[in-house]
């Protein structure tokens, strides 16, 4: 067992986040891919920005104005809540007619 450290930072509780990807992020990375959270949840921004370090190469590509976070279906506001147990997409806009 370690010894005490009085003044060593509590350890974070963290919680699993399964996070949808679509479109070209899909194509790259894969349709499904899990990141760990804050169990006391996250924002919108910083999800994109925990998910741009996640995914590596290409992943800042999460951090464009042309990727929207949908949050239980309904695309999210950047200073949304994101806590444990939501589903959460990431997809490009779409346009058509």
């Amino acid at each position: 067992m370690p010894p005490f450290e009085p003044d060593a930072p509590p350890q974070e509780a963290t919680a699993v986040l399964a996070v949808l990807l679509f479109g070209p992020l899909g194509e790259r990375f894969g349709r499904r891919i899990e990141t760990s959270i804050p169990a006391a949840g996250l924002t919108v921004a910083a999800l994109r920005r925990r998910l741009a370090e996640h995914l590596g190469p290409g992943g800042e590509a999460v951090l464009s104005p042309a990727v929207r976070v949908c949050l239980d279906h309904t695309i999210a506001a950047e200073d949304a809540p994101v806590r444990p147990g939501r589903e959460v997409a990431v997809l490009p806009v779409f346009s058509g007619g």
